[in-house]
């Protein structure tokens, strides 16, 4: 199983598409903290809080259980790779991607695991989102 990606965020992105993307993933985040197997998020180094802001999202693993950061930032600037080493915070990552290319016009992602793993991380974005 793959657990390394890559994205583009399009030239000129619709600034309030980003944002319902951020908050979207926010929501699913938090929904995944509270799961039956919890996932516990820190900031980029793996300590703090994740971010979530109207122009960046930024998080990694906590503690032991972080690796590459994820951030996708509304200018685009990189990097726009992650590779979580398969570690608990994968499934944030996953639920995040789905949910920026649905909600950002232009976005596109490459990697990840298998099929069944992307199934499963769109049904918890609905059952978090709805």
């Amino acid at each position: 199983m793959s657990s390394q990606y890559t994205w583009n965020m399009p030239s000129h992105p619709n600034r309030i598409e980003f944002e319902r993307a951020v908050e979207e993933c926010q929501r699913v985040c938090q929904f995944l903290e509270t799961a039956a197997t919890p996932v516990k998020l820190g900031g980029w180094d793996g300590h703090g809080e994740p971010r979530f802001l109207p122009g960046i999202i930024s998080f990694n693993g906590r503690g032991n259980d972080s690796a590459q950061t994820f951030q996708i930032r509304l200018d685009g600037e990189g990097p726009n790779a992650c590779d979580t080493d398969s570690l608990q915070y994968d499934i944030a990552v996953r639920c995040c991607l789905l949910i920026f290319k649905e909600r950002v016009s232009g976005f596109t992602y490459t990697g990840g695991p298998d099929r069944p793993a992307w199934e499963y991380s769109r049904a918890l974005n609905e059952n978090a989102l709805n």
